[in-house]
């Protein structure tokens, strides 16, 4: 490269790396808490700043004993002894500041025998983050392998430290990345800046091998909805004065707007900075046209493929091998190269536009310098770009008990029911414990086991409640075998308690045998001789006579024809009895098992009344009707409802988010169930139309009433998100937002769908070309009053069905036949059933007090989840109660498509058994 062309490099990334530092301003410092727990009189809380190297300990603590490496020992060395303290803890290693990198000193600690090492400031200032050092093969040998995690501590609190160890005190510290991430829910978002340039050394190798090795938990959390994910690049701009040179045109893409370095840094040879800028906006075009089609974990797919198929190295860098992979994975070509745009023109490109706005940071979050950069729940991670750690970190995200089952695997955490039973209750006998595992540690919670709902504190007592309850260790009851015969003071006919079967007398914890014979309880006619067995008695009559056990008396074998006259009279009499008695125990036993196991039955086999043949028989009729204006506030019950294609009118327009714009919902803030709408008089009518003085009213305790007007607000709210799908949404305003904000306790605005400008679709694989509004995922839930009465059966306190939020309400049919319904007549609309409705927490929060609970999920867990329905799919922990559907001629032409209270309800097609059903 000649001098002048350097030159001119030098010269444009001065220039860039100008402009970049003045855009980019704002390091927020991410951090842990240290907390002294002995000596007593120091127990005191400090803040230290995360190294941005190492492992971090996200969710967890560490307690250990602190030992200082000494005066003028600053690490830059390895040390020539281990450390370890007085007592058996592990060892936090104090290092001071100075001399040399801070990993340097990290990696030469952990070599002796150091657990975490906090290096002590040697000046008074804020608290910074300690970074890696600059790439260099010296670096590179060390920096991967510090597995360790370690902080900056402030000057005056490391003195404080140096001192009691000084004085021979022995020095207790917890350091807690509990706190370290946000973990407001059950989803966690996260972020990655990354580049393309796969020429870049170290540092780009590195970020590959994470997106290659990653990718399978990402995706795993990605399809389950515990989280989502969201690819960023980083771009820079090309100073105005540079726009027309050489390098800003090699560099850039759209006039100068987008730019990146040169990945060879050499003008003249191989790629240049424009072709990593157009394939880092191809990959953020891929993942917006995935998630459009509900794929959004496709990225992760093309990332690791188009680095395999498309590398430098083997000068495949190039737009035709980056479609072929487009194409492999079958997304739509088309729409990925409407959203690249033309990189040629001069015009803004909207998606790398977004790009450069999001660099920045806002509120509590830091400004995007570096990369890579990982950001969980808006906050920047901390530590190195592997697998495990960074699992580790999203996992701390989620809101305690929320968290997936891949969080819970022995690699990234310590499972504290392995160790006495992490304090809680223990049935050694049939080895059942109230220790649940967590993220963030144990909780003791009484468990189900085997559909076995168990019932108590869940540390010092838990006794198995409800049906089946019997088939776990004899319920804790009783039990005892002797030559052959067993009792049990267990019976599955009660919920719960014991009691010693006949024979046996005691509290039914421990019963023993009467002795009838000497009680003279029994065998006590003229004749008799009485002889104990366990658990009852015999009788034997003197002569030749027969003893009747019933009448506790004896009749004679033989004698007169008068006598057998008598003696088959009798034996007739006791018979007819038993007959009777038979027809009427079987004649109760039908009623029973119609009204209290018909729900379980109906799972299993199709009752007579689920004919096959006969599939135009009215099977129920609607008995009420739903929406929900506001989604996860009240609902409004209605006479008639008017279809549309996202559902019936009104149903889920309007969505509260947070400052983030996330969708609120009583998963996370259950007093919404509070929130009361009210709608026009006529706004359900199919034709009616609002007027400039049309308002929705919105009600809660303790608030004056809302007015918001249904005409077409005209502010725009970006970024907003409910679930999978994320787009522009019409703001409502401020007096809206003070208002959410005041009830909510935390920043709220109200938004509603803009229907003109944004399409959500249900997922394509049950519903292709539907489409919904602000609902959990289709516009249709349907729920029969037969299922509700079979599981109010078996509560102790039973439920309304506003916990279940459905639209339709029929009356009718059997319990849960509504499953098997895959199409349907409501009057004249057919609707298809496309998938069993898998529940959440909402329906354990009184929806008139906003309290939760356990009810009525537990119960339903025993004879309503995945595991009963369908034995031979692969468990997930879901529970089904009710049936998604969608509405079959949405688009339809004419007027009159209201159904109304009392329309029959047609069965078309249906399925012969739940396991047959789309989950």
């Amino acid at each position: 490269m000649s001098l002048i062309h350097k030159g001119a490099t030098l010269a444009l990334f001065l220039a860039l790396t100008m402009v970049v530092n003045g855009v980019f301003g704002r390091f927020i410092v991410e951090k842990s808490s240290v907390t002294v727990l002995n000596p007593m009189t120091m127990r005191s809380k400090h803040d230290a700043a995360i190294a941005n190297f190492g492992v971090p300990n996200y969710g967890g603590y560490m307690i250990g004993s602190v030992v200082y490496a000494g005066q003028g020992a600053y690490g830059c060395e390895s040390f020539d002894k281990t450390f370890k303290p007085k007592f058996p803890r592990p060892t936090i290693l104090i290092i001071d500041r100075g001399e040399c990198y801070f990993a340097l000193k990290v990696w030469n600690g952990q070599k002796s025998g150091a657990a975490a090492v906090l290096v002590a400031d040697s000046v008074d200032e804020p608290l910074i983050t300690m970074d890696s050092p600059e790439e260099s093969k010296e670096a590179d040998d060390f920096i991967e392998k510090i597995n360790i995690p370690s902080a900056l501590i402030d000057r005056s609190f490391a003195d404080t430290l140096k001192q009691a160890l000084k004085k021979g005190e022995e020095v207790v510290l917890k350091i807690d990345w509990s706190e370290s991430l946000p973990h407001p829910d059950e989803r966690v978002e996260y972020e990655l800046w990354t580049n393309t340039n796969d020429e870049c050394g170290a540092r780009c190798d590195e970020q590959m091998n994470f997106v290659k090795n990653f990718k399978g938990h990402a995706q795993i959390l990605e399809k389950g909805g515990y989280s989502l994910f969201t690819p960023h690049y980083i771009t820079w701009f090309c100073p105005k004065d540079y726009v027309s040179s050489k390098q800003c045109k090699s560099q850039c893409i759209n006039k100068g707007r987008y730019c990146a370095p040169d990945p060879e840094q050499d003008f003249g040879d191989g790629y240049d900075g424009k072709d990593i800028v157009f394939e880092n906006l191809r990959q953020l075009c891929v993942h917006r046209v995935a998630k459009e089609n509900n794929r959004s974990w496709v990225w992760w797919d093309y990332v690791t493929d188009f680095h395999i198929r498309c590398s430098m190295k083997e000068k495949k860098y190039t737009k035709e091998c980056a479609q072929s992979v487009v194409e492999s994975l079958g997304l739509p070509l088309d729409k990925v190269k409407k959203c690249i745009g033309d990189p040629e023109a001069d015009v803004e490109n909207e998606v790398l536009k977004a790009e450069q706005a999001l660099q920045v940071g806002q509120g509590d979050r830091g400004d995007v310098t570096i990369l890579p950069t990982l950001i969980i729940n808006n906050a920047q991670y901390r530590g190195k770009l592997e697998r495990n750690a960074v699992l580790k970190a999203v996992c701390s995200g989620f809101k305690e008990r929320t968290e997936p089952g891949i969080c819970l695997s022995g690699d990234i955490e310590t499972n504290e029911c392995l160790e006495a039973n992490g304090g809680c209750w223990h049935d050694k006998k049939s080895n059942v414990t109230a220790c649940k595992d967590t993220f963030r540690g144990r909780v003791c919670e009484c468990p189900v086991v085997n559909g076995v709902q168990y019932k108590g504190d869940g540390y010092t007592s838990c006794e198995p409640y409800g049906p089946a309850r019997c088939s776990i260790n004899q319920g804790g009851c009783w039990s005892e075998t002797k030559k052959g015969l067993t009792f049990s003071a267990c019976s599955n006919s009660e919920s719960s308690g014991c009691r010693c079967p006949t024979g046996f007398k005691g509290d039914g914890l421990k019963c023993e045998d009467i002795d009838e014979c000497k009680e003279q309880s029994a065998c006590q006619c003229d004749g008799c001789s009485c002889t104990n067995k366990w658990g009852s008695f015999e009788c034997k009559c003197s002569g030749n006579r027969l003893y009747m056990k019933e009448q506790d008396t004896c009749i004679e074998r033989s004698g007169s024809r008068i006598g057998w006259f008598f003696t088959l009279v009798i034996l007739a009499t006791v018979g007819s009895i038993c007959v009777a008695g038979y027809v009427f125990y079987k004649y109760r036993l039908r009623s029973y098992m119609d009204s209290e196991v018909m729900a379980i039955m109906s799972q299993y086999m199709p009752l007579e009344s689920q004919n096959t043949n006969d599939p135009l028989t009215v099977a129920a009729r609607v008995s009420s009707l739903f929406v929900y204006p506001i989604k996860s506030c009240k609902g409004i019950s209605l006479s008639q409802a008017a279809l549309t294609p996202t559902g019936f009118r009104w149903d889920r327009n309007w969505l509260i988010v947070n400052s983030k714009g996330r969708g609120l919902t009583q998963r996370v803030e259950p007093k919404l169930s509070l929130i009361e709408v009210e709608m026009p008089k006529h706004a359900f009518e199919e034709e009616w139309e609002p007027q400039k003085s049309s308002n929705m009213v919105v009600r809660a305790p303790g608030m004056d009433a809302l007015k918001v007007s249904l005409a077409k607000p005209e502010k725009i709210a970006d970024g907003v998100s409910v679930w999978e799908w994320s787009g522009s949404a019409l703001d409502e305003g401020e007096e809206a937002s003070q208002w959410f904000t005041n009830f909510i306790g935390k920043p709220c605005r109200l938004v509603r769908f803009d229907s003109a400008s944004e399409t959500r679709t249900v997922d394509p694989n049950y519903a292709p070309g539907h489409i919904a509004m602000f609902s959990d995922m289709y516009p249709f839930l349907l729920i029969s009053q037969g299922s509700l009465d079979s599981l109010n059966k078996l509560l102790k306190d039973p439920v309304p069905i506003n916990r279940f939020r459905p639209n339709i309400f029929v009356d009718g049919c059997e319990p849960f036949a509504e499953d098997l319904w895959t199409e349907i007549l409501i009057d004249n609309f057919t609707f298809h059933g496309v998938k069993l409705c898998s529940r959440c927490k909402v329906p354990t929060i009184n929806q008139e007090t906003g309290i939760g609970g356990q009810e009525p999920i537990e119960t339903l867990r025993n004879f309503r989840s995945e595991k009963v329905l369908q034995p031979m799919s692969k468990p997930q922990g879901k529970i089904y109660f009710g049936q998604n559907m969608v509405w079959k001629d949405r688009f339809g032409n004419g007027t009159g498509k209201t159904i109304e209270i009392g329309d029959p309800v047609v069965v078309l097609r249906k399925l012969s058994s739940p396991a047959d059903a789309a989950t």
